[in-house]
């Protein structure tokens, strides 16, 4: 079926054709006295004109089509009665036309009608012999219209229920829910709301990568009939008034309740929810059990759009996962709020990446007794990324994927700056720490783009220390742990910053090219006068030390703020140490004048 869109416009040109054969029949018989039929072909060219003109002006409306059927359909029955045969011939154009912009049930209708009237007129001019022959070809050509506009139909409507369906489970994606909320949205009440449950399989990719993409797919199957299954039962409570569930991601759905507000419990259903997808699975024999993270959101604001609805409950669903694993977490104010200052932050980060307002400061790293390196930080005097500082900025800006053009920004600033002071250093054993992100160790380009910038500012490979999180190496992808053992083969150290903080097993630590552990400032804040003698406070201290002595690592302590810290360290061994008891972190200036001491 044709869009309405070039329906109308089919329609319009008709008008305007029409208009020629009625003027010319007009004239005609008024020319040889046929007053009635001048008439006749007078008003119906008036009446084809007025709905031209409206159509153009106004818009097509529904009652032009219908003039202009009745019109046609009369034109063809006058033509077929004054010209037979050499007038029914329009009528195969005029079926053809009507199933192009009507129904097909309502174009059959239509076509049945004026076909018999034009035969009828035809009638009177032939002898039956040609009435049926004209009547077998008109048939043949209704029935191939049908048959065709049915086809058309057909696969229309296949074409729509697979543009609304997800391809793998068969339920709604995102486009449909998207309309289904609309719909919904239309016809909210104050006395009803819509309730989302944003669901994210945790670990997912783990099924993936352990067992296949084919299990994977009967996985995500089997929890789209858990989900419909959770819907039809839901259904049963009477403050539920709909529901439907979609497939928005590859390991994420949706779940949308439409609530009457009173004693409907939200949380209580979010449980219930979870305890479903919680439950044991069975596929290709082997057992599964997932957990997952829900966000919820609740709104009768007509003033929100479905999108921004599903936004909020996604938004609710990840705070969830950097909570934990098998959470549920439900979209407030607080959250909102968040939401403002990290679109601030996004767009501060946007202007500042623009033009390149990111600027360098250096925090000293020391060993007994002197400055042995530098740990170089970002900063920016932008009003907004200086509130907030980069603890804050710099995960956004992983989320939002700008943290590669800041890292490259932060880079090749560090090298300029490590350029000009090479003649200084160039007899000590000096080092620069520069902090990557580690959604670097997956980038194909990265290391390509670190060797040309280190070409470029003639940069000496082993004075520079690339510093990742301990939490970075979670996951242990192979694309990371090759960036790693490349950047170390170029000749780069390698630090783990934060170490003690992540999921790292220690037996793991042979396992990655590491020069250097950093101790989390978190331990280092333990170490006081009253804890010492309790020796599981600082338990983990020493294990790190003992570790990085067993591997042959360097260990730096960071947030060292007080003498006894540092002369408990140094007890223990301790290699390098950094935090505000010996610099704070300092401008380009400053630590010139610090390298001449």
């Amino acid at each position: 079926m044709a869009t309405n869109k070039n329906s109308n416009r089919v329609y319009i040109i008709l008008m305007f054709l029409g208009m020629v054969p009625w003027a010319s029949y007009t004239y005609y018989h008024s020319m040889y006295g046929e007053s009635e039929m001048a008439w006749f072909c007078l008003i119906n060219l008036i009446f084809l004109l007025y709905c031209a003109i409206t159509a153009v002006r106004y818009g097509l409306k529904s009652y032009h089509k219908k003039l202009l059927t009745y019109i046609l359909g009369l034109g063809i029955i006058y033509t077929s009665y004054y010209f037979d045969v050499r007038g029914i011939v329009y009528l195969y154009p005029f079926i053809i036309v009507m199933y192009y912009t009507n129904t097909t049930n309502k174009a059959l209708l239509i076509s049945l009608i004026f076909a018999i009237a034009s035969l009828y007129a035809v009638s009177f001019q032939q002898v039956i012999r040609v009435v049926i022959g004209l009547s077998i070809s008109i048939s043949i050509t209704i029935i191939i219209s049908y048959l065709y506009s049915k086809n058309l139909k057909r696969n229309e409507l296949k074409l729509i229920k697979e543009a609304n369906k997800d391809y793998l489970t068969g339920i709604n994606n995102r486009r449909s829910i998207t309309f289904w909320i609309k719909h919904q949205f239309k016809n909210l009440e104050p006395t009803t709301q819509l309730v989302f449950y944003y669901i994210d399989i945790d670990n997912f990719k783990r099924v993936n990568d352990t067992y296949g993409h084919t299990v994977g797919d009967l996985l995500l199957k089997e929890i789209s009939q858990k989900l419909i299954t959770f819907i039809d039962e839901v259904k049963k409570n009477k403050n539920v008034l709909d529901g439907t569930v979609s497939r928005v991601a590859g390991d994420e759905f949706i779940v949308v309740l439409k609530v009457s507000n009173n004693n409907f419990h939200i949380t209580e259903t979010a449980n219930e929810l979870l305890k479903k997808i919680n439950l044991s699975m069975y596929i290709e024999r082997v057992k599964f059990k997932l957990d997952a993270c829900i966000g919820v959101s609740t709104t009768n604001d007509l003033k929100l759009t479905p999108l921004q609805a599903i936004s909020d409950a996604d938004q609710a669903m990840f705070k969830a996962k950097k909570t934990g694993k098998n959470r549920i977490e439900f979209f407030n104010e607080k959250l909102s709020n968040e939401l403002v200052v990290k679109n601030e932050i996004i767009i501060a980060l946007d202007r500042a990446i623009e033009i390149k307002s990111f600027f360098l400061n250096f925090m000293p790293i020391y060993n007994s007794n002197e400055m042995i390196g530098v740990e170089i930080l970002i900063r920016n005097d932008d009003e907004i990324l200086k509130k907030h500082g980069p603890d804050k900025y710099i995960p956004i800006a992983e989320e939002a994927g700008l943290i590669s053009r800041i890292d490259f920004i932060v880079i090749e600033k560090a090298f300029n700056e490590i350029k000009k002071i090479l003649p200084i250093i160039k007899n000590k054993k000096f080092f620069f720490a520069i902090n990557i992100s580690a959604l670097e160790l997956n980038s194909e380009s990265f290391i390509g783009k670190i060797l040309k910038l280190i070409t470029k500012y003639n940069i000496p490979p082993e004075i520079i220390e690339f510093e990742i999180t301990e939490t970075s190496l979670i996951t242990r992808e192979e694309n990371a742990t090759r960036t790693l053992e490349q950047l170390k083969n170029e000749g780069f150290k390698l630090s783990l910053d934060d170490f003690g903080t992540g999921y790292t097993a220690f037996n793991q630590l042979q396992n990655y090219p590491i020069n250097t552990l950093k101790i989390d400032r978190s331990f280092i804040n333990n170490i006081n006068e009253t804890t010492i003698s309790n020796k599981n406070k600082n338990s983990m201290v020493e294990v790190i030390l003992s570790l990085a002595n067993l591997y042959d690592l360097n260990v730096v302590a960071e947030g060292v703020e007080t003498e006894f810290q540092l002369d408990y360290l140094k007890s223990l061994g301790c290699h390098f140490f950094q935090g505000y008891l010996l610099s704070k972190p300092i401008d380009i200036d400053e630590f010139k004048s610090k390298l001449f001491l």
